[in-house]
């Protein structure tokens, strides 16, 4: 371990000593920052101060240093297949999410029609069961219809209106973009409206289950 000595306050060199001791020596203010210190064996004097600064850039650079070796070793150690299936079953859910729901959709209005009747017979909330339950199929195959028929006929449009533009012409490349970021809004949207009507579904089942328990409770009365 390297030992110092140090000018007091006479400048007369003092020591050896190690390094805990000038720590403790500056915490006594016996000594400062601006103390001169030298190594034992050493050519040149520097303030104690700047072996502290050295110091402490050495301790970050250690502490970086652990860290990015903590995490090349979590790194190593993932089973790398499973992440790669994983993540190949992510992409696949989020390729496929609108059309689960668009197939939920139908075939739930499949449902009540074999059924011939609808989720509002048997709701304690027929209104809003109506404008959350039922309507939500709806709304999901007219949303993918109509917008699936509006982006195959951007295809077919030499030109574009734009009320701030004025009619636009349009080249095939732009016809390609436009179409695909149709077809993105569809996505977008399915999956909008099924959260939006998850939600107050959620809310509808909370306040059915509440108005079957208040009127069990006083059907006991």
């Amino acid at each position: 371990m390297s030992k110092y000595l140090y000018a007091d306050a006479n400048q007369k060199p003092v020591g050896p000593v190690s390094l805990e001791a000038l720590d403790h020596l500056c915490k006594e203010s016996l000594i400062s920052e601006r103390t001169l210190i030298i190594e034992e064996g050493g050519s040149s004097w520097v303030a104690y101060g700047d072996l502290l600064k050295k110091r402490r850039n050495e301790e970050r650079a250690s502490a970086v240093v652990d860290q990015v070796e903590k995490v090349g070793k979590v790194v190593r150690s993932l089973p790398w297949v499973d992440f790669f299936v994983g993540f190949v079953l992510i992409i696949i859910q989020v390729l496929t999410l609108p059309w689960v729901l668009i197939k939920g959709a139908a075939a739930l209005v499949v449902e009540w029609g074999a059924k011939r009747e609808l989720p509002t017979s048997q709701s304690e909330v027929p209104v809003l069961t109506f404008l959350t339950v039922v309507l939500r199929p709806l709304w999901v195959l007219l949303a993918v219809f109509f917008g699936v028929i509006i982006c195959i006929s951007s295809l077919f449009m030499d030109r574009t209106y734009y009320w701030f533009w004025g009619s636009v012409s349009r080249t095939p490349v732009d016809r390609i973009a436009e179409f695909i970021v149709g077809i993105g809004g569809v996505y977008f949207g399915v999956i909008l409206i099924s959260f939006c009507f998850d939600l107050a579904s959620l809310f509808i089942g909370m306040a059915n289950s509440l108005k079957e328990m208040s009127r069990k409770s006083s059907a006991k009365d």
